[in-house]
């Protein structure tokens, strides 16, 4: 995903993030130049992956994690800002 915006996404109390990489193997991955913001869980989730970038992304105002990587390879973060995490 490129220049994207993912607002009031994700659901409180649970693992279901605004944007998750799960599983995700077989090719490389990414979101870059986007806006990720005001959820009730965490923003971002990259478990079990490989090949995964985020990059130039806004990520606030979310619940425990911005950013939560889990059992995951070759996982680059360039040049986000992620804050206000409650």
């Amino acid at each position: 995903m490129d220049n994207v915006e993912v607002y009031k996404c994700g659901q409180k109390y649970t693992w279901k993030s605004a944007i998750k990489f799960e599983n995700a193997l077989m090719r490389s991955s990414s979101v870059t130049n986007s806006a990720i913001y005001e959820g009730l869980s965490p923003g971002v989730i990259i478990k079990n992956s490989n090949k995964v970038t985020l990059e130039n992304n806004v990520i606030t105002g979310f619940a425990e994690h911005g950013v939560w990587v889990q059992n995951s390879v070759q996982v680059n973060l360039h040049k986000n800002w992620v804050f206000h995490v409650i």
